[in-house]
């Protein structure tokens, strides 16, 4: 059974989140509403839930760092490779930073915003969703292992509508390892942890000029 009080919130955050990325003029405004608000919305609702899922510990957050130096350097030690095998690679990732999500010169205000979005993403993906999923009886009788796969494709392609073949395959891969984590530890924190850092790094640091 379901630890959420409100199990009808997992989709109408799929449904906010879709409608976001497609009726919102400008992009990061749409994700940053939906992130930023229907996390405080959902952290309010399922408070209990939260409290549970997000109290620290020494090896919850070192279990968070380790899975974001992981991920960094993944990212900055593949990107190259991949750029090179695969022709288009290099372009979408400049389109994306450049014109799809507008990316901005990181300032304090910019990392602020980011943090909160990241933060309201994995209350959202990871918590009430992944949670949801793992309720489903076929599911829960495996375990949740199957929860991670279908709750990485639904976050996946929840960005589809912003244009980006390429941001829609990274949020996959991300979400199938974020979603990992957060079914071994029982805990939202390392998740959390790993993409925020990862995100400011990506965002600080550019995979491409733009």
């Amino acid at each position: 059974m379901s630890a959420l009080r409100h199990p009808l919130l997992a989709p109408i955050i799929v449904i906010a989140w879709l409608a976001a990325t497609a009726f919102v003029p400008d992009v990061r405004l749409g994700i940053a509403i939906v992130g930023i608000g229907g996390g405080a919305i959902v952290l309010a609702l399922e408070a209990g839930f939260f409290r549970r899922m997000l109290t620290p510990s020494i090896k919850l957050v070192g279990i968070g760092l380790t899975a974001a130096v992981v991920m960094i350097v993944a990212t900055y030690g593949l990107y190259p490779i991949v750029a090179h095998a695969i022709p288009g690679v290099a372009l979408s990732t400049h389109e994306l930073y450049a014109n799809k999500l507008r990316i901005p010169h990181p300032n304090a205000m910019v990392l602020l915003v980011t943090g909160l979005i990241v933060i309201g993403e994995e209350l959202l993906w990871r918590g009430v969703v992944q949670e949801a999923v793992q309720s489903v009886p076929v599911w829960g009788r495996r375990g949740g292992l199957l929860s991670v796969p279908v709750s990485a494709v639904i976050y996946g392609l929840s960005h589809i509508l912003i244009g980006s073949t390429l941001l829609t395959i990274v949020a996959v891969i991300c979400g199938l390892f974020w979603s990992t984590i957060r079914l071994r530890t029982h805990s939202l924190l390392p998740a959390l942890i790993a993409h925020l850092i990862w995100d400011m790094t990506i965002l600080t640091h550019p995979l491409v000029g733009h």
